[in-house]
């Protein structure tokens, strides 16, 4: 924590957190969910604000790393979120933290991890989080999308509607 507190200092400080109106709190809980979704430090600001206009806008955030981790906690046993000696070592060593093929009744899950379901965001860090993902929230770019996905070769494909959405799910995923 001393570590993360020094090293998030200058980013983290009163001014930046009044510009963009959320708390170090949600600034690092959205950056978690960044560092999970998208890998290319150039991609991150756009995603950020897509991200941010849905949970600013109190729509679902949808991401599905949430939803990953979510399912994870739920297959390790960890049923009550607000049991956080959950999970064991040996759990935790043996467990897909970001399972790839999520089922219908995992995308419905009511945990208040998954923001495919849940309005707002996980009630705590979905995982570590860098300096480069904490930078690209604050940062963040306002951009015409409020869709993105990443194909298997790790390119980032925006929409700005759903139907467009659908479209690159259909021609990058399938």
């Amino acid at each position: 924590t001393k570590n993360f507190d020094a090293r998030t200092k200058t980013l983290l400080d009163n001014e930046s957190l009044g510009k963009i109106g959320l708390s170090k709190t949600q600034v690092v809980t959205l950056a978690s969910i960044v560092e999970r979704e998208i890998h290319s430090e150039n991609e991150r600001p756009v995603v950020a604000g897509i991200l941010l206009k849905r949970f600013k806008a109190g729509e679902l955030v949808g991401a599905d790393a949430t939803t990953q981790f979510a399912v994870a906690r739920v297959r390790m046993g960890c049923l009550n979120e607000s049991d956080y000696s959950c999970p064991t070592e040996e759990n935790y060593q043996n467990v897909d933290w970001w399972p790839v093929n999520l089922t219908i009744d995992d995308l419905n899950s009511d945990s208040p991890y998954n923001t495919r379901k849940v309005v707002g965001l996980p009630p705590t860090p979905i995982s570590s989080t860098s300096l480069s993902a904490i930078s690209a929230v604050l940062n963040s770019k306002e951009t015409p999308y409020s869709y993105y996905l990443t194909d298997s070769e790790g390119v980032v494909h925006y929409a700005t509607t759903l139907d467009q959405h659908n479209i690159n799910i259909q021609k990058y995923l399938r």
